[in-house]
């Protein structure tokens, strides 16, 4: 059998350093040479490989590693990027299942050989699987740096290439780069690459080879696929989903904001979504599939969050940018809540001490009390409230109804039973019937509600 190949990178990585491809390639000789009846020979060389310290790239001397990330030939377009755990700066948002879940994932990676040797087998992959913009990407980069290991994100798509063979030269080019140093190799959008790209993905998660070349020991693979009609996990082969263990990832509303305030997303922003926590996420049954209407998600979130920041005040001028990222409907719903953000949070009022707003309740004329009645049934219609807070809801909303007549606004009382009546806050009318009866009474007694 020729073995100049391997014979060659053996050279080619002394020559460069490479400490890795050295070893990776003398174990790939080793094995040629016992598949040639060369049992004496490859003795030698596995001595050598077993006496001879080999030093593994360590993550703090990584420099160098970084300015020769892989590029598509055809349009330079990088095939990866690369983070190192020192410029690793993770912020993600964790339920405490996620996070017992993904700990569970480390604490398996740290105690491998211990697990190996009493006969339990570890997995090497991870399958995230999430709506766009929930943090899939940050979870690997926490995952990464956790596990003190590099990030090398493969960009599936830009290894796609018109030329005969350049697609599977590219693939076989990042690879050799993830080759080099133990690392965290993450797989984004799986579900949108290419057939050649997902045979060659499965080749790598069955056996942590491609084409005779290995991982270097203590290298994972996690993988991504975006939920929703346009990703469906199960445009994807079986056989490969199975090689993977997969987290369904979507953090609360209640997570999301808790980390929107600790990561300084635009206050504007944070109560809208309290009062709106359907506009979160997109809805999958709009969007680019009907009439290419965008619809928000986390990140589009987020990238608002940047554009509006420096801005004290909205106007048109920043409205048709923030339609483009938002959707016009929920861009428009957006703009008419930060301009009227003197009104108080609809979780805020219903949840804290019902005086603490009098004042400012006193300052709202009738339509944005109207805008607030709107508010308090989509909060109640969200459920996005713990079940200890239901007391204090039923009492703050009682209290907010006897303002309104207090106040001098009966007819705005007459436009939350308007709104109840419609029939598109069903929650909110069974909460109100079950859970606040004081309130229900008084409506009934008022002839807003025909059948107690």
């Amino acid at each position: 059998m020729n073995y100049s190949i391997e014979i060659g990178k053996i050279v080619e990585g002394s020559l460069k350093g490479d400490l890795l491809k050295v070893k990776n390639y003398t174990q790939m000789l080793i094995d040629k040479l016992i598949a040639d009846g060369e049992e004496r020979t490859a003795s030698k060389f596995s001595k050598l490989l077993a006496n001879e310290e080999m030093k593994e790239v360590k993550p703090n001397s990584l420099d160098s590693f970084t300015g020769n990330i892989p590029v598509d030939n055809e349009s330079r377009i990088s095939l990866a990027d690369f983070i190192s755990p020192k410029e690793n700066s993770a912020n993600v948002i964790l339920s405490d299942n996620n996070t017992n879940n993904l700990k569970s994932f480390i604490l398996n990676y740290k105690n491998a050989d211990k697990l190996n040797q009493l006969g339990v087998g570890v997995s090497n992959t991870l399958l995230l699987y999430g709506p766009p913009g929930c943090g899939k990407t940050e979870c690997a980069k926490w995952i990464a740096k956790e596990l003190n290991l590099p990030l090398i994100t493969a960009r599936l798509d830009s290894m796609i290439s018109s030329y005969l063979g350049t697609t599977a030269k590219n693939i076989r080019t990042l690879f050799e780069y993830a080759q080099r140093v133990p690392c965290v190799l993450f797989l984004d959008e799986l579900n949108r690459a290419r057939p050649e790209v997902l045979q060659t993905i499965m080749d790598l998660t069955l056996n942590r080879k491609l084409a005779g070349k290995s991982l270097p020991q203590g290298s994972r693979i996690i993988s991504a696929v975006n939920k929703g009609n346009e990703y469906q996990l199960t445009d994807l082969d079986p056989a490969l989903v199975s090689r993977f263990n997969i987290y369904e990832f979507q953090p609360s509303v209640g997570d999301w904001i808790d980390w929107a305030q600790k990561s300084g997303i635009d206050p504007r922003i944070i109560s809208f979504i309290k009062d709106n926590p359907e506009y979160l996420d997109s809805d999958e049954d709009e969007g680019l599939a009907e009439n290419l209407e965008r619809s928000p998600d986390r990140r589009s979130w987020e990238r608002t969050s940047q554009i509006i920041k420096d801005f004290d005040q909205l106007s048109d001028l920043q409205k048709p940018l923030v339609s483009g990222i938002l959707g016009s409907k929920a861009a428009a719903l957006f703009f008419r809540h930060a301009c009227h953000n003197d009104l108080p949070s609809a979780k805020d009022l219903l949840t804290s001490d019902f005086s603490e707003h009098l004042t400012l309740l006193e300052k709202l004329d009738s339509a944005k009390l109207s805008l607030l009645n709107t508010g308090l049934l989509k909060f109640l219609e969200s459920k996005s409230y713990n079940k200890d807070d239901e007391e204090k809801l039923s009492q703050n909303l009682e209290a907010y109804f006897d303002y309104l007549a207090d106040s001098g606004h009966k007819e705005l009382q007459a436009h939350f039973e308007s709104l109840l009546k419609a029939e598109k806050y069903p929650e909110s009318l069974y909460f109100i019937s079950t859970k606040a009866p004081g309130l229900y009474k008084k409506l009934f007694d008022l002839g807003f509600i025909t059948n107690p």
